[in-house]
């Protein structure tokens, strides 16, 4: 029997949004967050767009019912 992956969040409308950084580790942050939208946890957002307030990334990000951040600073 194979086991469903499930968010503990309760929502299906989750903004994921890994800071890969310029550190080596933070490509793990990446990695997790690919990995999360692949299991249909969330769906991965650009950071940097948010820094920015690129229009439509903020009504994304604003629409979402949860966000969900990954840092892998040291």
């Amino acid at each position: 029997m194979t086991e469903e992956t499930k968010c503990s969040c309760g929502s299906a409308n989750v903004a994921l949004f890994p800071c890969a950084g310029a550190a080596n580790v933070g490509q793990l942050s990446n990695k997790i967050a690919i990995e999360l939208e692949k299991q249909g946890i969330g769906n991965l957002m650009c950071t940097a767009g948010i820094g920015a307030r690129a229009p439509g990334l903020m009504k994304s990000a604003e629409a979402s019912d949860r966000i969900l951040t990954i840092d892998a600073a040291q």
